[in-house]
């Protein structure tokens, strides 16, 4: 386990195209996994890897289209 701050998240991650407080800001949302240790707040690097691999493969998986019953269902 590695654990980093946002800037080290900002510049691994995003590229250094985020700012510190959006961050920040997604990790208190709860839009990105964090730890926090005090009022500190940290990312595990492996589990970042992990929740952006499964978040694009949910964007790109195909949408299931099932009908029962003449109502069209759409997972």
């Amino acid at each position: 386990m590695k654990l980093m701050t946002a800037n080290e998240i900002n510049n691994n991650f995003f590229g250094g195209m985020e700012s510190y407080q959006t961050i920040l800001s997604m990790a208190r949302s709860k839009q990105l996994p964090c730890a926090r240790i005090g009022k500190r707040i940290f990312f595990d690097a492996e589990t970042l890897e992990q929740f952006f691999t499964q978040k694009m493969l949910e964007s790109i998986k195909p949408e299931i289209v099932a009908e029962s019953n003449g109502i069209r269902r759409i997972d």
